[in-house]
């Protein structure tokens, strides 16, 4: 007589046979099914993830030239070598780069060997640090405004992109002679933390922004090279 399993099929072809496939069969299809879905998921998420992670690096890169509105035109700059010199013991200096601005009224001088590819486009001028994951811009302009204000101008501007930005360290400091406002602004891009952090200045020769970027987790590890070219600037008359 036919198995009972099989009449709701309506056949057997081998009576007296169960040849339904087991309940722990069924189950570990299952599981492999969910797995794979869960893998096909994982790996969906991390292209996605890296598409954003490289959306936003170019749109930072680009910010050196056009993200900011504060100071729009106005910029004469130039990158040329300095003269190298010899110290008391007869050993040569590192060369270094200079970046004139406002017609020679300001001057940044960094390290070529840790700033590359300098660009300056429509007056602003951006360079990228040697291994890629940070960035500096410089923004000058012939105009004049009350130093006092370039803090919260600066921090309405950040927040033109994340409303939530928000000034993390405000002080003025003596560079080269030259007060400044040093600010470190934290702000998020597309869910990325970023932190800006940099010098603002203003007086006769003019109004400059020298800011430097990376992202928040990698700040501490490029604070030494981006105070040493903050450092660079200087008024030249």
């Amino acid at each position: 007589m036919p198995s009972l399993h099989y009449q709701a099929y309506g056949f057997c072809p081998w009576p007296g046979r169960d040849l339904r496939p087991p309940l722990q069969t069924h189950f570990v299809r299952l599981i492999m099914i969910q797995l794979t879905l869960l893998l096909l998921l994982s790996l969906f998420t991390a292209h996605v993830e890296l598409a954003q992670t490289t959306e936003i690096a170019t749109k930072l890169t680009r910010r050196g030239q056009d993200d900011r509105k504060l100071f729009l035109n106005g910029v004469e700059s130039h990158q040329s070598e300095l003269d190298s010199s010899a110290d008391d013991d007869g050993e040569v200096n590192t060369t270094s780069s200079r970046l004139e601005l406002n017609a020679g009224k300001m001057a940044i001088a960094f390290d070529p060997s840790k700033w590359k590819d300098g660009k300056s486009t429509n007056g602003r001028y951006s360079l990228d640090h040697a291994s890629g994951a940070a960035f500096a811009f410089v923004i000058a302009e012939p105009l004049v405004v009350k130093l006092d204000s370039l803090p919260d101008i600066a921090l309405s501007h950040a927040r033109a992109e994340d409303p939530a930005a928000k000034i993390e360290l405000r002080e003025k400091r003596v560079v080269n002679g030259v007060e400044v406002w040093c600010l470190k602004i934290m702000f998020t891009a597309k869910t990325v933390p970023f932190t800006y952090y940099g010098y603002y200045f203003s007086g006769a020769a003019g109004t400059v922004q020298i800011v430097t970027c990376a992202r928040q987790n990698l700040t501490d590890e490029y604070q030494h090279d981006f105070e040493e070219f903050l450092d660079g600037f200087r008024l030249s008359e």
